[in-house]
């Protein structure tokens, strides 16, 4: 189980808290979703025994859900959601739309991974202003999806620590300078659906390495392009002439890509590689 926390231990908290620590890069990170009109995104992880940690580019709303004990009606629903893709404004409450008003952000869109101990939630909203548009991110999702593989891999380390170092208590004050940093309108590319801006987010969100979990679980770029080219229906030969390699070193990759995937037949190994693909790993 992760560190407990007691008001008294505010000081500790603000030495390590990733809200904090983290922000600055973060609010790099997240420049591709201006594509989308996304200005505020949040990574929190809860683990099933009632440790957490989250990080995103504005900690002065989440010190404010905390403070108004916002968490206490809505955070637990959250915990209990199934996998998949969640629209905020389902939950139809006012108490949580009013907040988000406040601090100009529109009821977001959640997606949701579940893992053996831990659940993660990745949640995207836009300003205020562009409330009505949430759902039309439903039509992007696969992009979404990518843009996740990409903060993973850019902030692996951070996640490690942070899976490391969670905590039981809410956290309250210790975010006082970063309360205004949310912007109060968003330069945001208003164009949202022509193919040029989707290449650009597509350029901007490059990644290395796919994550399957928090550790040292994840695809190299060179297994996620046989597994893209395997998707295409080429077979061994032309994969070993695009690539340049030899049939000896594909056979290598694609047993490493079953073992990391839990794979013990091609047929099983396709069923993953459509999960994949809604990921927007080939996009």
């Amino acid at each position: 189980m992760g560190n407990a926390l007691k008001l008294s231990d505010i000081n500790l908290l603000f030495k390590r808290s990733l809200l904090v620590s983290a922000v600055d890069k973060i609010q790099q990170i997240v420049k591709p979703l201006k594509v989308f009109n996304i200005s505020y995104f949040s990574y929190n992880v809860h683990y099933f025994d009632g440790t957490h940690f989250m990080m995103n580019n504005y900690p002065g709303f989440t010190r404010y859900y905390y403070e108004k004990n916002l968490f206490t009606y809505c955070g637990l629903v959250k915990h209990y959601l199934p996998e998949g893709v969640f629209l905020t404004h389902w939950l139809n409450d006012e108490r949580i739309f009013s907040v988000d008003r406040m601090f100009n952000m529109s009821p977001g869109l959640v997606i949701i991974e579940h893992h053996d101990q831990f659940a993660e939630y990745f949640h995207f909203s836009m300003t205020a202003d562009k409330e009505g548009k949430m759902p039309e991110l439903l039509n992007y999702i696969n992009y979404l999806y990518r843009f996740i593989a990409y903060f993973k891999d850019s902030v692996s380390s951070l996640i490690e620590e942070g899976h490391k170092s969670r905590y039981e208590f809410p956290v309250l004050n210790i975010f006082k300078d970063y309360y205004q940093k949310f912007p109060k309108t968003c330069d945001c590319n208003k164009d949202l659906l022509t193919q040029s801006c989707l290449n650009e987010f597509i350029r901007n969100t490059e990644f290395k390495r796919f994550y399957l979990d928090f550790k040292n679980n994840y695809l190299t770029q060179r297994e996620l392009d046989v597994l893209d080219l395997l998707k295409r229906g080429k077979n061994t030969q032309k994969i070993c002439k695009q690539l340049a390699v030899s049939s000896k070193t594909i056979e290598m990759h694609v047993k490493n890509i079953k073992d990391k995937l839990n794979c013990k037949t091609l047929f099983s190994l396709g069923f993953n590689l459509a999960g994949l693909e809604n990921k927007g790993i080939f996009l």
